[in-house]
């Protein structure tokens, strides 16, 4: 399943149930003093969206039926999503931008210090 989790007033986002742990029924938090400007309606203007391209380096992920290393579509993947993302307006933080293996702390980090609004890691499986 999945709990739903609201930033402010207009905005929602979703996690997991198994990421998070509830002892009460609604929590509130508040918002951090790093507040963003204000985007307009309908674009992602004034969003800050970190992608990570799973895997890298001499961590290849899951091989492909044909042959091809997850960690090479991942990447290709988060280019082409990158674009996109930006084309609307939104800043966007890769985690690698090339074949290179950067540690999952690290990733973490990156889009803490970039006080990232959306952290969207992409992985496929061996289909």
């Amino acid at each position: 399943g999945i709990i739903k989790v609201s930033i402010t007033i207009v905005l929602k986002a979703y996690v997991a149930n198994w990421v998070v742990k509830l002892e009460q029924s609604q929590i509130n938090i508040e918002s951090n003093t790093n507040k963003k400007p204000a985007r307009k309606k309908g674009t992602l203007h004034g969003l800050t969206i970190v992608v990570d391209p799973g895997h890298g380096g001499n961590d290849h992920g899951t091989t492909g039926v044909n042959k091809t290393p997850e960690k090479r579509i991942n990447l290709l993947t988060a280019e082409l999503l990158t674009n996109k993302l930006r084309s609307a307006g939104a800043e966007v933080i890769l985690t690698r931008e090339s074949d290179k293996y950067v540690d999952l702390r690290k990733r973490v980090a990156i889009s803490n210090q970039h006080n990232a609004d959306a952290f969207i890691s992409i992985h496929y499986d061996a289909h």
